[in-house]
């Protein structure tokens, strides 16, 4: 009888000893070890440390180190239960983890918070020589601060690397050089992740790239998303002697300079070449899409069924233009979701959507993940200063769907109203074909359709409300709703850049002296005297302004003036 009760124990302790030569032991932490470093120490290659859900700080949970191990360190139930405060100050500097010891991609962080690191490079992670692999982790609140020159990855900062980060969110980190990301002389993969409200800080380095930073660097960046990112110049991504893949990916609602661009490519001794392919950018503030800068060296980027909209700098212009009409490249709104929300999935009736374009794939990171956008206005980007330009403005209504049972043809464009008393006009029925959707077409002034909204000095994405009935007004839906960027009117601000300051003289000058381009949205806009025309007494009453007490710029007097 005893022995028969004792085999089942025996036959666990097998399968138990086999698992563990095998698969390597569990140590946990605070449950056996109390911090994480010890748990990493108690480890030996094949192991798994499993932290279990909390908050951990101080010594040993800060400025971490796997000292060669090829061990994977995971929390119990992913980031949102488990963060590593690091809490680094401007005085006593700390970040979660250092990878110098070669270790290679069977070495892994999984499912952690980390945050509050502070350091000159790699605010909350340092990676040299070794290629660790980063999985479901959240990044928040870190930053750089800056040694000399020196202010590299506010998150994470990789140099001859070929680490594998996916899954993974960066938000509120701050840099000089990749805010999230700084990567240099190694091939990463950087997929599914997400990249938000992050900020770039000038320093004495250059401002680049609130998201992503590329120095010598051949990544694979797949699946991303980059939304409300702050820089000057590449403010999503920045590309400098780098050749990366880029695919599927989402840059939308980014925010630069006077001088900013979406995706920056700065070219060097070894040539920038850039690939970009399913790739979105849209509705980018203060940026154009893509930036090349090849005074010290070539840059040549490739596109292939990319979609480019709605940026108030500029879409396919510069080193892209030849390439708009080529490759199954799209100049069309992507119809959003809703963008106002942050939600940057696809209407089931846009053209980035698979079904609806000519390369038949995705175009983007965010699938389709509503029904169809009843309508959209075009230029998607209105000025406030229209709403009291001389010259008339007009834009273009469109609607794509009709409810159930009905066509467009069924429409009372009669009974159209805008905002609540706006009537459109000037109806129009265009038919569908390869390259159109099916739309009933109008016209609206855009100085009367401005008005609702001022006043209005910085930019920001508003939304339009459109009523109307379908059979002679025997029925009436729900209201439409669409959305567009409206860029706010400073008298003096030539640049739109959302202050008076020196640039706005430069921006003048240059202008008026050295071909450079015209104010925004048109001329007039710098009429800063009210005189009727812009010439040097515009610039003189400016300098007057800014450094003299003078009077402040002259607003236009009334809308439709």
């Amino acid at each position: 009888m005893k022995r028969a009760t004792i085999i089942p124990y025996i036959s666990f302790f097998i399968f138990f000893m086999t698992f563990s030569m095998a698969h390597g032991i569990i140590n946990e932490v605070p449950t056996e070890y109390l911090n994480i470093q010890a748990g990493i120490d108690a480890s030996f290659d094949g192991d798994t440390v499993l932290v279990h859900d909390g908050t951990y700080l101080g010594t040993g949970n800060r400025d971490l180190n796997f000292n060669g191990r090829l061990i994977i360190l995971m929390s119990e139930n992913g980031p949102d239960f488990t963060t590593i405060a690091v809490q680094g100050t401007e005085t006593v500097r700390h970040r979660a983890f250092s990878f110098v010891s070669g270790e290679d991609s069977t070495a892994v962080i999984k499912g952690f918070k980390m945050a509050g690191g502070n350091y000159s490079m790699g605010g909350a992670i340092l990676v040299l020589n070794s290629s660790p692999t980063f999985e479901n982790c959240y990044f928040g609140d870190n930053r750089n601060l800056p040694e000399g020159d020196t202010a590299y990855g506010g998150a994470i900062m990789l140099s001859n690397s070929s680490s594998t980060i996916r899954n993974c969110q960066f938000f509120n980190n701050r840099s000089a050089a990749g805010a999230s990301i700084y990567a240099e002389n190694g091939n990463p993969t950087i997929e599914s992740c997400i990249f938000r409200d992050n900020f770039v800080q000038p320093v004495v380095v250059d401002a680049y790239a609130a998201g992503i930073y590329l120095l010598q660097c051949d990544a694979a960046i797949s699946n991303c998303l980059f939304y409300n990112n702050m820089g000057l110049k590449g403010t999503a991504l920045t590309v400098k002697e780098s050749s990366p893949d880029v695919e599927y990916c989402t840059f939308a609602r980014n925010s630069g300079s006077a001088d900013g661009s979406v995706v920056a490519c700065i070219g060097g001794a070894t040539g920038t070449a850039p690939y970009f392919a399913n790739c979105l950018i849209a509705f980018n503030d203060q940026c154009r899409a893509v930036a090349c800068d090849d005074i010290q060296g070539p840059v040549d980027p490739a596109l292939v069924c990319c979609d480019i909209y709605g940026n108030t700098l500029g879409n396919w212009i510069g080193c892209i233009a030849p390439l708009e009409e080529e490759n199954g490249n799209l100049y069309v709104n992507p119809l959003f979701c809703n963008v106002g929300a942050r939600d940057f999935h696809l209407a089931r009736n846009s053209q980035c959507a698979p079904a609806n374009n000519l390369c038949a794939d995705l175009i983007g990171a965010m699938d389709v993940g509503c029904g169809g956008i009843g309508t959209e206005i075009a230029p998607c980007i209105l000025y406030a200063y229209y709403a009291y330009s001389m010259d008339p403005q007009f834009a273009d209504i469109y609607i794509y769907t009709a409810i159930p049972n009905y066509t467009l043809y069924d429409i009372d464009t009669s009974s159209i109203v805008i905002n609540g008393s706006l009537h459109p006009y000037a109806f129009e029925y265009i038919e569908e074909t390869d390259t159109t959707q099916e739309a009933l077409k109008m016209k609206v002034n855009q100085a009367n359709f401005i008005q609702y909204y001022l006043p209005l000095w910085d930019s920001d994405m508003l939304q339009y409300v459109m009523l109307l009935s379908y059979d002679k007004g025997n029925y009436l839906p729900p209201a439409m709703l669409g959305w567009f960027s409206l860029i706010g009117h400073i008298s003096g601000d030539v640049n739109t850049d959302g202050s008076i300051n020196l640039l706005d003289i430069t921006y003048l000058v240059r202008y008026l002296y050295k071909n450079g381009p015209e104010p925004v949205p048109e001329i007039m806009a710098a009429d800063i005297n009210g005189s009727g025309a812009v010439n040097i007494m515009d610039m003189v009453y400016l300098l007057n302004y800014l450094f003299k007490n003078g009077p402040a710029p002259v607003d236009p007097t009334a809308p439709g003036q």
